[in-house]
């Protein structure tokens, strides 16, 4: 007897048909210009940034100006919310930090902690110290150290 199949869910895949998709929208978000599609409860279930912004009455209006982040980062950042992936992660690991630690999203900024460790290298790694300590991003900071510490004769 063969066993009942259960198909695999994509959630993924499918909160990334809504991403930056007019239909069913409720906010707009833009950043110099560049406006993205999005889902109020869908960027509150996951940035805490975004659930208080929302709870107050400032931001009741259906658009979200953040002309302090570029929009490439915006972007991703909110690609990042709907899927849980970033596709410019290790070219933005910076940027995507700085937003990251700015809109409260822990999985993405351990993400580019790990992408900005792969990529340390003697002539980074006192900017990436210092990035990391501005940032609180701790276990890049940990490891930058370390990495001083080894290569301080070279």
């Amino acid at each position: 007897m063969n066993p009942i199949k259960v198909p695999d869910t994509k959630v993924a895949e499918d909160f990334g048909k809504l991403f930056d998709n007019e239909q069913y929208s409720d906010v707009r978000v833009s950043s110099n210009g560049h406006e993205i599609y999005a889902h109020k409860n869908i960027l509150s279930a996951r940035s805490q940034f975004f659930e208080a912004m929302f709870q107050t009455d400032q931001h009741s209006q259906n658009r979200v100006m953040l002309d302090d982040v570029d929009p490439q980062v915006l972007n991703d950042l909110l690609r990042f919310i709907y899927t849980d992936q970033a596709p410019n992660l290790d070219n933005l690991a910076k940027q995507l930090l700085q937003a990251a630690e700015k809109f409260k999203l822990p999985k993405l900024k351990a993400l580019c902690e790990k992408s900005l460790f792969k990529q340390l290298c003697i002539d980074n790694a006192a900017e990436t110290l210092i990035l990391a300590d501005q940032l609180n991003a701790l276990q890049l900071k940990a490891r930058a150290i370390e990495y001083i510490n080894r290569n301080m004769d070279k």
